[in-house]
């Protein structure tokens, strides 16, 4: 009699994920360019200046300070380009500090946009509420 080997299955709940995520990957969009794998034709990145030019001189040092040369260049390649961005490396390269650059890039620009957007918007709106001081109810600055 020959022993058949047995593996024990603690959870089942990664392999559910793994199957359900691959039997979607049909419905995705950018699937004929992602296994493709070619790059933006005529594609001429920005260069990190120009990419980083778009936030607050503070926050631009900032993320300056917090990547090296070549994560720098990964964080302005992604933000610079249309589709999808690969990133790769081994263990301890700096692919965590690279998201979270890139997110927090992300996440500026659209404040950035939003904050400038209602500067334009109430910059033409009447004040309705007095200002103390200015009008406003007796007591309540000078």
């Amino acid at each position: 009699l020959q022993r058949a080997p047995v593996l024990k299955l603690k959870n089942l709940g990664n392999c559910v994920r793994e199957w359900s995520a691959l039997k979607q990957v049909a419905n995705c969009p950018l699937l004929g360019t992602i296994l493709r794998g070619l790059p933006e034709p005529n594609a001429n990145p920005p260069s990190a200046a120009d990419v980083l030019s778009r936030l607050d001189p503070v926050v631009e040092a900032g993320i300056r300070g917090r990547c090296n040369e070549h994560q720098l260049r990964a964080v302005c390649d992604a933000c610079g380009s249309k589709g999808f961005t690969l990133l790769q490396g081994p263990p301890g390269t700096g692919k965590t500090t690279v998201v979270l650059q890139l997110l927090n890039y992300l996440h500026l620009v659209q404040y950035q946009s939003h904050y400038e957007s209602s500067l334009r918007h109430y910059k033409h709106v009447e004040l309705k509420v007095p200002l103390p001081g200015r009008g406003g109810p007796p007591g309540r600055g000078a």
